[in-house]
């Protein structure tokens, strides 16, 4: 199962689709107490009016934590979503050509994919793009630098990226990764399906060509970047020319223990959270909106908006810790 990408992708989206699922069934209890009380909460997680938070002593822990996963995880998820869709459309603006070389384009048509386009560009790249009708790409510069062979192998491995849709499951997964930052071993899954799709598109590209041209491809392209939002031939290239030439050459772990650790520690507080449910009266919603719609500059919405702006900053540095104590 390691390195099939398809399982790795469906048991990453599985293990996300189950948060979310987990989540939103925290909000729904809370929910489910009455709409001012699952407002007020939210609000309360937010405040920065320290008097606030001790008014609300009576608020259950539980109720604090399933917000705060849940708005961490939106705000996570539209900043990805806005960052995805400027990528799109830097990408569509690429100045591509549709190559006429014959012999490119039988290769082309023989791996299913009908057309292969250059960028004119003197950086050596290759890569897939496009959500719903991907196309592969290669620079004129990465053109001029390899063989007849070359260029076949690297169509052939392009060709399977865009067979496979690779682009848009690359979304989908970036999306479950960063919206859930908090549960690192997403990420460890996402980077081991990223290598398994490449060795997965390496494979077909040697049984079509050979491991020479493909490795001599991969060296040509080997430290250069890959535009973002999409499927470069350039990603993971040291691991997989280890494994062209050595096919028992093992991979690195799956899991590493910091990220099993924090990903035990985040999903055990959200079970937690709903294994014991917010519970509040009329008298204590009463109160919590009380101080909500106070004149005081202590409360209501003036440390609410200040708060708004140190939790947003909060959450950004958490999420970047995160990340890096998973690393």
């Amino acid at each position: 199962m390691t390195e099939r990408p398809n399982a790795l992708l469906a048991a990453l989206l599985a293990l996300a689709g189950t948060t979310s699922a987990l989540v939103l069934a925290g909000l729904a209890g809370l929910a489910g107490n009455g709409f001012d009380v699952l407002a007020a909460t939210v609000f309360a997680a937010f405040s920065a009016c320290l008097l606030f938070l001790m008014g609300l002593n009576q608020l259950p822990l539980s109720s604090l934590v399933i917000v705060f996963f849940a708005v961490a995880s939106t705000a996570a998820f539209g900043r990805t979503l806005l960052s995805a869709i400027r990528e799109a459309r830097l990408l569509r603006a690429l100045p591509l050509r549709p190559i006429d070389d014959p012999e490119l384009a039988g290769v082309a048509a023989a791996s299913g994919i009908g057309r292969v386009y250059a960028l004119p560009a003197s950086q050596p790249s290759a890569f897939c793009i496009g959500l719903l009708r991907p196309r592969v790409v290669l620079t004129e510069g990465l053109l001029t630098r390899l063989d007849r062979d070359e260029q076949a192998a690297v169509v052939w491995h392009e060709g399977m990226h865009a067979r496979a849709h690779e682009p848009l499951k690359c979304l989908l997964a970036r999306l479950a990764v960063r919206t859930f930052f908090w549960m690192p071993a997403l990420g460890e899954l996402l980077d081991r399906y990223l290598l398994a799709k490449e060795l997965d598109a390496d494979r077909r590209a040697t049984s079509n060509t050979s491991r020479r041209a493909l490795a001599g491809a991969l060296t040509e392209v080997a430290g250069q970047l890959t535009p973002a939002s999409a499927v470069g031939l350039a990603e993971f290239s040291a691991a997989r020319v280890d494994r062209l030439f050595d096919p028992s050459a093992s991979l690195p772990r799956l899991f590493r223990t910091r990220s099993i650790v924090l990903t035990f520690a985040s999903t055990s507080a959200l079970l937690l959270a709903l294994a014991f449910p917010a519970t509040l009266g009329t008298v204590q919603s009463e109160q919590m909106w009380s101080m909500l719609t106070s004149d005081s500059l202590l409360h209501g919405l003036p440390g609410m908006i200040v708060g708004i702006v140190a939790n947003l900053a909060v959450l950004t540095l958490a999420a970047k810790f995160v990340r890096r104590v998973a690393r």
